[in-house]
């Protein structure tokens, strides 16, 4: 589940769960059984004191829900890994942790020439060190772990010096203040002031280092204005927001096959021959205005979905359109208002202002599709894009031979 709310999802509907195992009597003569219960969102740790088949049956009966779930059982009785942590018995009874990482995991560690700040590509391994000197029981384990991430690191471009400094941090802190204490003396506090004064919120850049020096060699300019220095900091603050990548730009968060095999060869509009609006459309392989022409990608007929459709009036004037919907839909509702009178629409307001309803001889065309292998959001984005883009090519903005009237750049802002 990709998206952000998911987690949240999840852990509602498992809570519901949960509250329904510990509240059932069916279930009573297992739960007596656990001695302790962990949950993270679908993740569940447990501690059983009774017989191996016991707890099986108790996990059989448990995927036996109305939730639709399907546990699966994973069992020792020295060692169990619970997500990124490993947790050992030895002889004597002693518990143990270390880090689990699964066989498949990634190195997916951030990239130290990711366009990021330098405090956030400094601050990454100190995190990831301290976090192995919580879960690491022993020196020993700390150690060998500590390599392994070392070598990750290396192979994402960090340097030596920036590993090495936190490493040391890491192997200096004392394991029981890090998983008993809060770290009081790294916590930074901010005073009331502070925290109310205005913030320079910039996009990050390769010339943040230039623009905050020259941000600081003027600040007096502004904190010595006997208005505006009331306003800011005596010390300027900045905030990032991240900047685009190449992925944002290049790649799609949804699958789409890069070639699709239809029944039909055949490019160009069409009628379906089974619909009273085929008498609109005009059989065509190509579109166009006087200066223009345009030859089709696509197969397209009255039940096509997500299709962006050119209306041309038998003067000439065009209109370019977009519709999810069957095309034959579409086509229905500019004729249905010419029928009723209804001047609403920009079709039919011409055929009745200009041509006294007359509208024999005008035609509609399908001019281009979109699949439907696109997420639903992208979709509509992308078929209001098309549409501003034809406007555009098909000078249908224009007031001398295009009926839209404007055109709208929205579509492109911010997406």
């Amino acid at each position: 589940m990709g998206a952000k709310c998911a987690p949240s999802y999840a852990n509602l509907f498992l809570g519901e769960w949960e509250h329904y195992v510990f509240s059932a009597e069916e279930y009573e003569m297992y739960l007596s059984h656990v001695l302790r219960w962990h949950r993270y969102i679908d993740d569940i740790m447990l501690i059983w004191q009774g017989p191996e088949k016991l707890l099986q049956e108790f996990v059989a009966k448990l995927n036996v829900n109305k939730f639709n779930l399907t546990l699966t059982l994973n069992y020792h009785s020295t060692r169990l890994e619970f997500l990124d942590t490993e947790i050992k018995v030895d002889k004597d009874g002693q518990v143990f942790t270390n880090l689990y990482r699964k066989k498949t995991a990634g190195n997916s560690l951030l990239h130290a020439q990711s366009m990021h700040p330098h405090s956030c590509i400094e601050g990454i391994p100190k995190g990831q060190y301290i976090r192995l000197r919580r879960i690491c029981s022993t020196d020993e384990d700390f150690k060998r772990e500590a390599y392994s991430l070392y070598q990750r690191f290396k192979l994402r471009g960090y340097k030596t010096r920036c590993l090495r400094r936190a490493y040391q941090y890491a192997l200096s802190l004392n394991r029981e203040d890090l998983l008993y204490k809060s770290q009081k003396s790294n916590i930074q506090t901010f005073s009331p002031k502070t925290q109310e004064a205005t913030r320079l919120v910039l996009t990050f850049n390769t010339n943040d280092k230039e623009i905050r020096s020259s941000i600081y060699k003027h600040w007096n300019i502004l904190s010595k204005d006997p208005i505006v220095g009331k306003l800011v900091p005596s010390c300027p603050l900045f905030s990032y927001r991240r900047n685009t990548s190449i992925g944002d730009s290049l790649t799609h968060s949804h699958f789409q096959q890069q070639s699709r095999t239809t029944c039909c060869k055949t490019l160009g509009s069409y009628k379906c021959g089974a619909c009273e609006q085929c008498q609109y459309i005009k059989v065509s392989t190509n579109f166009g205005n006087r200066k223009v022409s345009y030859d089709m990608y696509h197969y397209i007929c009255c039940t096509t979905t997500h299709v962006i459709y050119l209306f041309t009036c038998h003067c000439g004037s065009k209109y370019v359109g977009k519709t999810k919907r069957p095309l034959r839909r579409r086509i229905y509702e500019p004729m249905r208002d010419i029928r009723n009178c209804n001047l609403l629409s920009a079709i039919a307001k011409h055929i009745f202002c200009i041509h006294n309803g007359h509208y024999a001889g005008s035609y509609f065309q399908g001019i281009y599709r979109l699949h439907g292998d696109i997420k639903r959001g992208d979709l509509d984005d992308k078929l209001l894009q098309l549409e501003t883009t034809w406007i555009f090519r098909l000078h249908t903005y224009k007031s001398e031979s295009g009926l839209n009237g404007h055109l709208n750049f929205q579509a492109f802002v911010n997406k």
